[in-house]
């Protein structure tokens, strides 16, 4: 989704032409595994969150049998 996003901002801003791509997909790789982690920690911390049984894949996460202490 977001190689076809910069290939169309390619498209509209000319500026963009030398971009390279796939540093900038790292880029943002990397910058939404710091929201997911710190999501997870505010919500361990804040809510008492339990991480249960998890599935961690290049592009996902499935998170099972969890639970919110009150």
């Amino acid at each position: 989704m977001r190689k076809q996003i910069i290939e169309v901002a390619k498209r509209h801003f000319k500026e963009l032409e030398k971009l390279n791509l796939n540093a900038i997909l790292g880029h943002t790789s990397q910058k939404s595994k710091q929201l997911e982690e710190r999501f997870e920690d505010y919500m361990i911390r804040t809510y008492g969150f339990g991480r249960g049984c998890q599935f961690n894949d290049k592009n996902l996460r499935i998170t099972w049998k969890t639970f919110l202490k009150e």
